[in-house]
C-alpha cells in the first residue's frame, strides 16, 4: 500500500519481467507480512527461501555466495528454522555504537562453529527452512566476513534521503 511515487514507478517497470512476481498488499502488514498475507502458501513455496528487509547490504568483505553459505549451514543443522548473517556495528557513529554493539555481542554467547552462533534472528535477512513459520527461536547467526550493514543505522536524522524522509 505504498504511496511513494518512485517506488510505484519501479513496480510498474518490473511487473511484467518474467522473473518477477509482484504482490501488492492492501495495507502495511509489517515485518511479518510474508506470513500474515499467507504468501508462502499463495506462491506454493516448498524450498528454503530468503526473507529480508530492503535496507541491508553485505559488507565489502562479505564473499560472493552469501546465500549458498547460509544454505550449507541450514543443511548441516536441519533442526534450524533459519540462519542469517550478523550485523556490522563497529563502524557506526559514536552515539549509536554502544547500544548496537551491546545487542550484537549478546548474539555471540553460544558458539556452534567458528563465527557461527545460536542466536535470535529476526526478519533483517535470513535463509529459512521450507517449513518455517515466523519465529525468532531456533536460529543461528554468522559473524566474521558474513555480515550485513543495516543502512538506517548509518543515517543522519537531520539529513535524511528523500525516500526515508517521505
Amino acid at each position: 500500500a505504498s504511496t511513494y511515487p518512485p517506488l510505484l514507478a519501479y513496480y510498474d517497470e518490473i511487473v511484467n519481467h518474467p522473473c518477477v512476481t509482484l504482490l501488492k498488499l492492501s495495507h502495511n502488514l509489517g515485518h511479518r507480512a510474508l506470513w500474515r498475507a499467507h504468501i508462502l502458501t499463495e506462491l506454493d513455496i516448498r524450498t528454503p527461501f530468503v526473507y529480508t528487509d530492503p535496507d541491508v547490504l553485505p559488507v565489502e568483505r562479505c564473499p560472493a555466495g552469501l546465500v549458498a553459505r547460509l544454505y550449507q549451514i541450514l543443511r548441516r543443522y536441519p533442526f534450524l528454522d533459519k540462519v542469517g548473517p550478523g550485523l556490522q556495528v563497529d563502524d557506526l557513529s559514536a552515539q549509536s555504537t554502544d547500544a548496537y554493539q551491546r545487542e550484537e555481542i549478546t548474539y555471540c554467547q553460544v558458539p556452534v562453529e567458528e563465527e557461527l552462533y545460536f542466536a535470535p534472528c529476526d526478519t533483517t535477512f535470513a535463509l529459512y527452512a521450507p517449513r518455517a513459520s515466523y519465529t525468532i527461536g531456533m536460529s543461528m547467526r554468522t559473524r566474521g566476513n558474513l555480515l550485513l550493514r543495516h543502512l538506517p543505522w548509518y543515517l543522519d536524522p537531520a539529513h535524511l534521503p528523500e525516500d526515508e524522509a517521505y
